[in-house]
């Protein structure tokens, strides 16, 4: 793989990159890279590519506005594209005239789009699905129930827009999106009618919204937003999945230091499985089934589920067989409304903490 062009508005800051990359161990790979000030400009250059990855503020594509339409410009230009995850941060039904016009293109091409759900590509994720598929199997025993949780460590968290929810589309479509596509890869579609879910947002009545650990600089960022716009501090959102098992997703933003933490827990009648940090270089599965107590853990040192996603991005666009790219656009889609149905019962809900019907206090 040769690295041929950057596209980004920020040239300088393109350069920089260029230049760090020309004095590194693997600079041959960049020797005939140029720089752009946008996909436009790069289309137009003449540079021939064959793959393109597309890894912009959710606000500056997936929405077919002029400009935004990246994903369709480099199918029309006959190039294959790995796009990262959100697919935009507008409401599903707005992408969706989008997303049917990309559909088409990638069938009258016959051109691979992916999309940057690099879990499916994870070996603890795919044991997971392993263990749930052999045990149906065996026993005739489906899940039952799924839950997941992600604590953001956001001390470190150093871009402004992604605590508002206008520039992110929010903590669930942005962040958490990889646990519900998780979620969805391993439980099966959801019933979006389905979903419910509750927040504690910055401006929250009881004052759990306020947080101690968050820099002054992000601090004096935040202060600029609009209260309707800053990111929830906590959501937890329920679900059934069309298989009729249970889902449930709980999302904070209420860690300081470096490291976030993510985990799943699976259950089906005669069997457990916990999932624990599929990001971090130690990921351990815990798995319980048949009729013992006894415990067995799996660990997957030094998995990176990034390369493997990769290694099939590349395989898909060398050989034409397209059978090893797990998330294709048209299926992150489905995980996109997914996290659009959480925000959305989120912002619908009618607890308010000041005015919840209380128990009367009966006198002694």
């Amino acid at each position: 793989v040769e690295v041929v062009a950057i596209a980004d508005p920020l040239l300088a800051r393109s350069r920089q990159a260029l230049e760090q990359r020309l004095s590194g161990p693997h600079s041959s790979l960049y020797s005939a890279c140029r720089v752009f000030d946008g996909h436009q400009s790069l289309l137009a250059s003449g540079v021939n590519f064959d793959l393109v990855f597309i890894a912009v503020p959710p606000t500056c594509h997936g929405d077919g506005e002029a400009g935004h339409d990246i994903e369709l410009a480099c199918l029309r230009s006959g190039t294959h594209v790995l796009v990262e995850k959100p697919l935009s941060c507008a409401p599903p039904d707005v992408v969706l005239p989008y997303a049917r016009s990309l559909a088409e293109e990638v069938d009258r091409r016959q051109l691979v789009l992916a999309v940057g759900y690099m879990f499916r590509y994870h070996a603890a994720v795919l044991r997971t699905k392993q263990l749930l598929d052999e045990h149906q199997s065996k026993t005739g025993c489906c899940l039952l129930r799924l839950s997941a949780s992600y604590n953001n460590a956001y001390f470190h968290s150093s871009k402004p827009y992604w605590w508002d929810v206008g520039q992110s589309g929010g903590p669930i479509v942005e962040q958490a999106t990889h646990v519900c596509d998780i979620a969805r890869f391993l439980g099966g579609d959801v019933r979006l009618d389905s979903v419910q879910a509750m927040v504690i947002n910055a401006d929250d009545k009881s004052g759990l919204g306020t947080l101690t650990h968050l820099r002054p600089t992000l601090q004096q960022e935040e202060a600029k937003i609009p209260n309707e716009r800053r990111a929830p501090r906590l959501t937890c959102a329920s679900w059934r999945f069309e298989s009729g098992a249970l889902g449930c997703l709980t999302h904070g933003v209420a860690l300081g230091g470096r490291r976030y933490e993510a985990s799943l827990e699976l259950w089906a009648d005669g069997l457990r499985i916990i999932l624990d940090d599929p990001y971090f270089p130690e990921c351990k599965l815990r798995i319980r089934r048949g009729d013992t107590d006894d415990e067995s853990v799996e660990t997957f040192r030094g998995e990176d589920a990034y390369q493997s996603e990769m290694n099939a991005f590349v395989h898909a666009v060398r050989t034409g067989d397209h059978s090893g790219i797990r998330t294709p656009y048209h299926d992150a889609f489905k995980t996109y409304e997914f996290t659009w149905a959480i925000r959305r019962a989120s912002e619908n809900q009618q607890y308010n903490n000041q005015t919840a019907p209380r128990l009367s206090t009966a006198p002694h």
